[in-house]
């Protein structure tokens, strides 16, 4: 019986080589050796790390409205190319850099003092905009880690790994698709369909 599945699973693995190399040839052929890029990057923004983000933010040399803006536009440009993401919030993350916004212009300003919870250190990342992982528990996201049986799930609680970013005063924009079962080596899922390769579109 063992042996049985192993010469099964041989075949198996010999047809799906058969078919990607001919897949690829096909693509090969038909568009040589030009590459599917995705747009271009515009915003500096974009390229810099969350520190110095962040850093920014504090200095006032840019808003965090600003950025989560870039963020968001940058990741609707590409949802057409990439499929992405699976739930947005980026009305409420918009909402959500403008109160801290108005709040570092009246510590800028003098008005007020700064939030104990808005220290440096308590707050690394204040104002930058992260994503999650579908597979990671979010409230109102769901959570179907890519299987067609768990389509409906939604979270109810957070994860403890994203209370931990949230806390650290960054500003949640979506979470993204994953591998069918988080178990693949892409993220492709029968629910979501499949992520693309940012660098080419072909693979």
């Amino acid at each position: 019986m063992a042996k049985s599945l192993q010469i099964i699973s041989f075949i198996i693995w010999l047809i799906r080589c058969f078919f990607s190399i001919w897949i690829r040839l096909g693509f090969r052929l038909i568009y040589g050796n030009q590459k599917f890029r995705l747009p271009p990057i515009t915003n500096q923004l974009l390229l810099l790390p969350a520190t110095v983000i962040a850093k920014r933010i504090r200095e006032r040399r840019v808003t965090s409205y600003e950025v989560v803006h870039i963020y968001i536009e940058r990741t609707r440009a590409i949802q057409p190319y990439l499929n992405v993401y699976v739930d947005e919030r980026f009305s409420e993350a918009l909402i959500e850099a403008q109160e801290i916004d108005r709040i570092l212009d009246a510590v800028a300003n003098g008005q007020r003092l700064l939030p104990d919870e808005w220290t440096e250190e308590r707050a690394p990342f204040l104002g930058v905009p992260f994503a999650i992982k579908e597979s990671m528990e979010y409230p109102g996201f769901h959570n179907s880690t890519g299987i067609a049986a768990r389509k409906d799930f939604i979270s109810t609680r957070t994860a403890t790994s994203v209370a931990h970013m949230l806390k650290a005063g960054a500003i949640l924009l979506c979470n993204t698709n994953v591998s069918e079962g988080c178990m693949w080596f892409e993220s492709r899922n029968s629910l979501y369909g499949r992520r693309n390769n940012g660098y080419d579109l072909r693979g």
